[in-house]
């Protein structure tokens, strides 16, 4: 994979692959490089002149080795340069210029996705100690009744509609107007005058408990 970066200076090269490919590297003065996450990478290698294709057309570019994890390698402004006057679209991705009297298109991989079997397969010949993770979203649905007793999960199939989320207002229930003697328990010895009992009796409206729940209980 390769980044073309007008934000670096330089241009650089996984110390991972200048490794495998066996790439021939010399001593440069100690560079310091701040990279994307803002950790800083010292530098002491770079590689000259090697040979590069990209989309059939061929570089000569020097590459300072660094441990960069992502892209194999980095072009920046040390390679734009070379280039001249450079036409980019950012929307199609889309490099033109010209280099050695022909007109050069570059198209940018649009799928930068690092799910993609390929970019898997990269990684995993770079960072020999890399850890795969496979994320799996569980359904809204899914539900953690199977680890419950087989009689509670009976229970909770047989009333599951009372465990829906309400979309309506509670039932209102039955009301009745009932004597005061019917709706409360008069004690022995009690003095209330049945003038009193029948004033209350026509301000007063005893509500009766809700019968929707009778079945469950």
């Amino acid at each position: 994979m390769l980044l073309v970066d007008c934000g670096s200076m330089h241009n650089f090269i996984q110390h991972q692959l200048v490794t495998q490919l066996g790439l021939p590297t010399r001593p440069t003065s100690p560079l310091r490089v701040m990279v994307g996450n803002g950790q800083q990478l010292d530098c002491h290698l770079v590689c000259e002149a090697i040979s590069i294709y990209i989309q059939s057309t061929h570089f000569r570019v020097d590459l300072y080795v660094l441990p960069i994890s992502g892209a194999n390698i980095v072009l920046g402004v040390q390679w734009l340069k070379s280039l001249g006057s450079v036409l980019i679209d950012y929307n199609m991705l889309v490099m033109k210029f010209f280099y050695e009297g022909n007109l050069v298109t570059l198209q940018g991989d649009r799928d930068t996705s690092i799910s993609s079997l390929s970019a898997i397969c990269r990684l995993g010949q770079t960072h020999r100690d890399v850890l795969y993770y496979h994320i799996t979203f569980l359904a809204k649905d899914a539900s953690s009744s199977l680890d419950l007793p087989i009689a509670i999960r009976e229970l909770l199939s047989k009333f599951a509609t009372l465990f829906q989320p309400p979309s309506t207002l509670p039932p209102t229930g039955d009301t009745e107007t009932e004597t005061l003697a019917e709706a409360i328990e008069v004690t022995e010895g009690a003095t209330t005058s049945t003038a009193e009992v029948q004033k209350v009796e026509k301000s007063k409206r005893v509500v009766k408990k809700p019968t929707y729940l009778k079945d469950f209980v």
